[in-house]
């Protein structure tokens, strides 16, 4: 777990002849099967040889040959300690007897030292003894980490889903070919309000920033100018879909186009009046599909380029005259053009199309979290898990409890470790003025593996966008800015220290001619009781603030308190959070439409939640829904969300509101009270967070409705399974 500001001057309690060592399991693979009918539910023992007080288990996990536990253990080793890792079979009514044993690992300890810090480890599992009979197969997968290392490897997975760490070191040190084609096309000339984006498939299309539209075909090319008879360029291919559909294949990048590339080229290079209306070009982007033979002849349908006048008669005089090539700027004289900021719906619906794209169609990002030490066991799990990984569907287990994750768990998870993660006392962020807010800590070096946890909090952040979660994100302004690389102002500044945004404004706005102020190009911190003088320009400290140079010395200011003083630790947040959430989808938003979409609501309004409830089992105007919505109506707006985290697993609504509440796999669930006859009036209600659903008895009175209620909102913790 990071440690605490208080917890950093403290000194390791072993003996001098003593090291503490963290030994994490990360799983096994291949386990044998004993029994014909059935999986095994593994479970890992791990022990010091000789030292009965030093024995821990894992949690077993059930039906697999392919365990992940995810668990670590601090150990106290002296020079002749051994570790001995033994996998059992929790199946077996004596589990740990040759019947129930899968297998183990000894570790000398020669063979300590080597893999102390070496990071992740695939070690062989092998037989008790030379004598034993059993046949034992598979790997474990485990990292040896002093207490004092700054963190060890991720553990790397191949195409198999095995553990590989020597893959990473080949991909890292391999040598890049000189000239080895990108990813991304090269990029044909387009007007100032389109941009060239291109799917995880390698498909290109043409993004209308303006309207938040796009289109498979080039917006300067005529719609009736379907294919070229000069030859094609260097790398390229025609190919047809099914149904017979013509599409264009850039071997040389890797992607698939559906305008003919010859006519590009020759629409765009040469320099005469153009002849097509570009606002006649662009659909709705929720048409876009991920494969272009599947959505085509949808896209065409909608694409009906306009010819000018003169060129329109031209055309219809000469039909077989070709096209003259056009360039891609506006005509003469200028058309004018309305650009009006986009809706955030629109913009979200379309952020929503670009990510499920990069969500893989198979897998999960399974998580096993400690309800204690949510902290650091989400540390330990995200932090080793590839990029790829965080995109599958979130399947979020609490150690111990037994509850299935169908969009509940997850948001609960998230909820929980958003708190526990911005805790200022962790050294990594520190309240605002009012704590309203947290920043960055500029000193967050007291905790040596604090870039580790930026990058795993980014992470977080990332997962929260990419799986329409909402959390109490509680940064500030100036900080979504950075993260959508957006340009933080002076207004900026008044929602996180509004003394310091008073004294800029009245620089700006003084004269100081007239009114001199003793200031320098240099700011004076002090950093636990030490003061330091920090000079924004060379010998700053010597330069005087005046009325020529002020505008100046704002700039640097705030550079200096939202950017350089904090750029090691921000650029290792923005990479995790560019982990999940490439920057490029991004593009286009702006500070304050990120923390909506990620923050979501906390205002939580009683006669939207009852238009836009179900009823099961009873109708809006029956008993049991009447009086809950009379009993809420009393509730302050801290009780609705507790009842809201109770019934939904977040404390906060989607910007859209009560019609947007996540269900399972993303889809829309609305909030439903189910009335359950065979309940008995003495139970509490239920609450079904995956499906936003609450169980209610028939309770005989309003008065009992509402005790129970709100007992169970105020008393109960974690998820069972009916």
């Amino acid at each position: 777990m990071p440690q605490t500001v208080a917890a950093v001057t403290q000194q390791s309690q072993g003996t001098p002849h003593s090291s503490k060592v963290r030994v994490t399991l990360f799983g096994a693979k291949n386990l044998i099967k004993r029994d014909f009918f059935r999986l095994p539910s593994p479970y890992c023992k791990l022990a010091v040889e000789g030292n009965a007080q030093q024995t821990f288990s894992t949690e077993s996990v059930k039906n697999t040959l392919d365990p992940s536990w995810n668990a670590y253990f601090d150990l106290t080793l002296t020079q002749a300690d051994s570790i001995s890792i033994t996998v059992w079979n929790a199946r077996k009514s004596q589990a740990e007897s040759a019947s129930g044993f899968l297998g183990c690992v000894h570790i000398s300890p020669k063979a300590i030292s080597k893999l102390r810090d070496a990071g992740p480890q695939l070690l062989q599992l092998c037989k008790s003894s030379s004598s034993d009979p059993e046949h034992v197969r598979g790997q474990i997968a485990v990292s040896l980490m002093s207490r004092d290392a700054l963190r060890s490897c991720p553990v790397v997975l191949d195409e198999g889903g095995n553990f590989n760490q020597a893959r990473e070191q080949q991909i890292l040190q391999a040598p890049k070919r000189k000239g080895a084609p990108t990813r991304r096309p090269s990029e044909p000339l387009v007007p100032d309000d389109f941009e060239v984006r291109v799917t995880p498939q390698g498909q290109v299309f043409y993004f209308h920033v303006p309207s938040g539209k796009s289109s498979w075909y080039h917006p300067c090319v005529p719609k009736n100018c379907l294919s070229s008879n000069a030859a094609l360029p260097h790398g390229w291919e025609q190919r047809t879909t099914s149904n017979g559909k013509s599409y264009f294949v850039d071997h040389n990048t890797k992607t698939t186009h559906f305008t003919d590339p010859r006519l590009i080229e020759q629409f765009v290079t040469v320099q005469t009046t153009p002849v097509v209306q570009i606002a006649d070009v662009i659909h709705d982007s929720s048409q876009v599909q991920p494969h272009p033979s599947n959505s085509e002849n949808n896209i065409s349908e909608n694409i009906r380029p306009r010819l000018s006048s003169s060129a329109e008669g031209q055309q219809r005089a000469q039909p077989q005259q070709k096209v003259k090539p056009v360039k891609c700027t506006t005509a003469q004289p200028p058309i004018e053009k309305k650009i009006e900021k986009v809706d955030i719906m629109v913009k979200l619906k379309q952020l929503r199309i670009q990510l499920q794209l990069l969500q893989p169609v198979t897998g999960h990002c399974r998580l096993q979290i400690g309800r204690n030490d949510v902290f650091e066991s989400s540390y330990l799990c995200i932090s080793r898990l590839r990029p790829k990984d965080l995109r599958k569907r979130l399947m979020v287990k609490f150690k111990a409890e037994e509850g299935l994750d169908y969009g509940g768990l997850a948001r609960e998870w998230l909820g929980l470790l958003t708190k526990e993660m911005l805790d200022p006392n962790y050294g990594l962020f520190l309240y605002t003025e009012g704590k309203r807010s947290v920043v960055i800590n500029p000193e967050s070096s007291i905790n040596p593996d604090h870039l580790s946890y930026f990058h795993f909090i980014g992470r977080i952040l990332g997962l929260a966008i990419f799986h329409s979660i909402q959390i109490k994100a509680s940064f500030t302004l100036p900080f979504y800015k950075m993260l959508v690389n957006e340009d933080v102002r002076l207004e900026d500044v008044q929602s996180v220290d509004e003394q310091i945004y008073s004294s800029l404004k009245w620089i700006l706005t003084t004269d100081l001619n007239l009114d001199p102020i003793d200031t320098t190009f240099s700011l004076t911190t002090n950093t636990f009781g030490e003061i330091k003088t920090m000079e924004l320009i060379p010998n700053g400290s010597q330069i005087s603030v005046t009325e020529t140079n002020k505008q100046n010395y704002i700039q640097l200011f705030l550079n200096h308190r939202f950017k350089s003083g904090i750029e090691v630790q921000f650029l290792s947040l923005q990479k995790g959070f560019n982990d999940v959430v490439p920057s490029e989808i991004l593009k286009g938003w702006s500070g304050e439409e990120l923390e909506q979409i990620l923050r979501g609501r906390d205002h939580i309004n009683i006669q939207e939640w009852k238009k836009w409830t179900k009823c099961k089992n009873c109708s809006i105007t029956d008993q049991i829904p009447t009086w809950f919505f009379t009993i809420v109506s009393g509730y302050s707006q801290r009780e609705l969300r507790q009842l809201l985290k109770f019934i939904t697993g977040s404390t906060r609504l989607p910007i859209q509101g009560f019609s947007s509440l996540q269900g399972t796999a993303k889809s829309n669930k609305p909030f439903t009270i189910h009335v359950v006859d065979t309940l008995s009036t003495d139970a509490l209600p239920k609450a079904h967070t995956c499906f936003n659903r609450l169980d209610v008895p028939k309770y005989e009175s309003m008065e009992k409705f509402g005790s129970k209620l709100k007992l169970a909102v105020d008393e109960t913790e974690g998820f069972g399974v009916e």
